[in-house]
């Protein structure tokens, strides 16, 4: 559902104009296809592929919080120079979404594990 009000509200409502909808639908459509890709690892007990891909799905969601820190220190440090509303909320959704989408990536990458050091309750593939 998230996904989808994303989807809504960055097509037909953008504060932000084209801006806010050149990410808001690829960031949305990530949040779909990391769920679904997600579901079918987990079906497949993959579970390390299951973990990152939710990993990313999380990190989506929770980009959302941090584009609002991210828009309140624009907001106080930004603002007074006269840019308008509009592009610090702009400037504070791709800001926010990179540091998140960032984050998430380096953290799957450190934790990612060689292929046959997994740890229990990690199933090994079949040889």
């Amino acid at each position: 559902m998230a996904g989808l009000t994303g989807l809504f509200f960055g097509i037909g409502m953008p504060f932000g104009g084209a801006a806010e909808t050149i990410l808001i639908v690829p960031v949305s459509i990530l949040l779909l296809v990391a769920l679904t890709l997600a579901v079918v690892a987990i079906r497949r007990r993959e579970v390390r592929r299951h973990r990152e891909w939710m990993i990313r799905a999380f990190a989506v969601v929770v980009g959302v919080a941090t584009v609002r820190l991210v828009g309140g220190v624009f907001d106080v440090v930004l603002a007074p120079t006269g840019i308008p509303p509009a592009t610090l909320f702009v400037l504070s959704i791709w800001t926010g979404w990179a540091l998140t989408m960032g984050a998430a990536e380096s953290w799957i990458r450190y934790t990612r594990l060689p292929y046959r050091e997994s740890p229990v309750g990690y199933p090994l593939p079949r040889t």
